[in-house]
């Protein structure tokens, strides 16, 4: 396998079951995908139909890599194909269910996401009716102890909580409003803040500009 960053969509195809399943493959020097490993690995104790299942993962030439049961399109590329790009109220509902279920699975295990957006929600590939949420890069353990300070942005701006703007110690609160936002957007609702320019997130990290963003355009 080459050496690149981010998803590979290639298939590949089990000569004795004739599953298929995806990879994930990256090459950059960081913890994101041992750390989308080691709750995958975790999460699959659970069974959950809206978790998907890792079957491989390992470390090769330089690049990190793990197989997981092959999924569809994401709500967020599947509402750009609609016309108008939405859904409607009743499929709303219907995947609004089956994404809280999800968050609430992940929950039940003492995680975190930390990213719920579209994006990150999936159908099935060979059961397009289920949705699996994916991405587990920025995911933790939540905080049961006292409340951590200067924490730092993680998530996307457009469906991060106001509280993860201000960099307060994230909790399933957070992951909670991410997913009302979603719910909206999939709807087909804008949001206030969707044109205001922000920085980039590495410019962001550690320091306090997105408070101070957030109180005077968005709070």
């Amino acid at each position: 396998l080459p050496p690149t960053s981010g998803h590979l969509k290639n298939r590949r195809s089990d000569i004795e079951d004739l599953s298929q399943y995806a990879i994930k493959l990256d090459s950059r020097s960081n913890q994101e995908i041992d750390r989308e490993i080691e709750f995958l690995r975790k999460l699959n104790h659970l069974n959950s139909k809206h978790i998907p299942q890792i079957c491989e993962y390992g470390r090769f030439s330089g690049v990190s890599y793990f197989v997981m049961s092959i999924l569809g399109t994401s709500l967020s590329e599947l509402k750009k194909h609609r016309n108008p790009q939405k859904f409607s109220l009743s499929s709303s509902l219907r995947i609004g269910r089956q994404m809280i279920n999800a968050l609430h699975d992940v929950h039940s295990y003492g995680i975190i996401h930390r990213d719920i957006k579209p994006a990150n929600f999936v159908i099935g590939y060979s059961n397009p009716k289920t949705i699996y949420l994916i991405d587990f890069g920025l995911a933790s353990e939540f905080n049961t102890g006292p409340e951590r300070k200067n924490i730092g942005f993680r998530g996307t701006n457009t469906y991060a909580s106001i509280r993860v703007h201000q960099y307060k110690d994230p909790g399933r609160c957070d992951d909670l409003v991410s997913w009302f936002y979603c719910f909206l957007r999939i709807m087909g609702m804008k949001f206030p803040w969707d044109k205001i320019k922000i920085p980039p997130k590495t410019e962001r990290l550690g320091s306090n500009k997105s408070t101070k963003l957030c109180k005077k355009n968005v709070c």
